[in-house]
């Protein structure tokens, strides 16, 4: 179905490569970049209104925040899950197909309005199938650019530019609203539908090893001194990320929720795009401790500046709470991990740096919003983003000394 040339020792321009040397033509590099621009549109439209479709069910504060924490928790099984077959089969499609198709028909599910006791294993297992896309999507695009690492940040930036599409538009249509649940399933029904018809489209690319021959590799010790890095400074990212569309709604009348979070998704283009140079420039480590450091001012913004301006101004740090950390840390696992453990490496990324955090984020987080309000709320994240700063500057040395050897 695919053209394919022979093999390259690097990729030519407009191929990507497995990791045994078979090069995709433009048919394949193009279907890479849709995968992106789909997969972040699905995740912008869940991330953005999952919080309001709930609260528009009629879930309090709290049910709000611990079910987002379900969500997220879940998300850790389905990562690792998801990240172990990857790494044994070498195959990342077919998890991928099965886990946009289940993740879809629950969202969908979610308009027949059940309460609490049957929204828990619902959203249970939606975090699960729905949070491994992203590190299947990412281990597949790692294994389609084997022989050429430095350009993933070509094809993630699609991804960026279909969640500033998708969020604009839904600005400018109004569309799904907020008060109207139904309007929010259609939407989810409509994008995880295209996610999946472009999914089944993409090769299967290769495995690493053949599953006979592949043997146990562990994740080398830096690799845990580089997860609290990012575990702190999501758990204080976590707050945004849980509870920013209510802070939107109720701190910021009259500006729809899609609009704020677009100007995030923007602000981080550049970053994922000459993520090469940055990386280049600064090194990992700076990265890490850059990004670490720009979320906990955010939160402190939030915390104490909650009106438009500010508010919208801060999202240009999403170049860094976001844009940076993803980039170093994919970098990180790459370069740092040999390529028996990349799918794990990912998917520990993504259950501790996502997964966890966000349970913690949206179990502590949504009492204190509940007690306290938004300013107790992003006031007390700001704290866990400033303690990974320091460890990023104490860590910096050995992260960049395993980055280097595998260069």
């Amino acid at each position: 179905m695919w053209s394919r040339t022979q093999s390259y020792a690097t990729s030519p321009r407009g191929t990507v490569c497995t990791a045994a040397g078979t090069c995709y033509l433009w048919p394949t590099v193009n279907l890479l970049r849709a995968a992106y621009f789909l997969l972040f549109s699905h995740l912008a439209v869940v991330i953005q209104y999952l919080q309001v479709h709930l609260d528009a069910l009629g879930f309090s504060h709290s049910q709000v925040g611990l079910l987002m924490g379900i969500f997220q928790i879940s998300g850790v099984g389905g990562a690792l899950f998801f990240g172990a077959v990857a790494d044994r089969h070498g195959n990342t499609k077919i998890p991928l197909i099965l886990a946009i198709a289940g993740s879809t028909l629950l969202l969908v599910s979610l308009s027949a309005r059940p309460g609490l006791a049957a929204a828990i294993p619902i959203v249970a297992a939606t975090g699960f199938l729905f949070r491994s896309e992203v590190p299947l999507v990412d281990t597949h695009a790692s294994r389609l650019l084997r022989n050429d690492p430095s350009r993933y940040g070509g094809f993630r930036v699609w991804g960026s530019i279909g969640w500033v599409a998708i969020s604009l538009a839904m600005q400018i249509s109004g569309y799904p609203r907020p008060d109207i649940a139904n309007s929010i399933v259609v939407t989810y029904l409509v994008l995880g539908t295209a996610h999946l018809v472009t999914a089944i489209g993409l090769p299967s690319g290769g495995a690493v090893v053949a599953r006979r021959e592949r043997p146990s590799v562990p994740v080398p010790k830096v690799f845990w001194l580089f997860i609290p890095i990012v575990v702190l400074s999501n758990l204080g990212f976590s707050a945004h990320n849980v509870f920013f569309s209510l802070y939107v709604k109720e701190e910021l009348p009259g500006f729809l929720v899609s609009g704020a979070w677009a100007i995030g998704a923007v602000a981080e283009i550049p970053v994922i795009l000459f993520s090469r140079r940055l990386i280049a420039r600064l090194g990992v480590g700076r990265l890490l401790i850059l990004a670490a450091a720009g979320t906990s001012v955010r939160m402190v913004i939030y915390a104490l500046f909650p009106q438009t301006a500010p508010v919208l101004a801060a999202q240009l740090l999403h170049a860094l709470t976001f844009g940076a950390l993803h980039v170093a840390a994919m970098s990180f696992i790459t370069r740092a991990l040999p390529p028996e453990s990349q799918g794990r490496g990912v998917a520990l990324y993504n259950a501790f740096g996502f997964g966890v955090t966000g349970l913690l984020g949206g179990l502590i987080g949504g009492q204190l919003l509940q007690m306290s309000g938004f300013a107790v709320l992003f006031g007390a994240a700001a704290i866990p983003p400033a303690v990974a700063a320091l460890v990023g500057i104490l860590a910096r040395k050995r992260i960049e000394a395993a980055v280097s050897l595998r260069k």
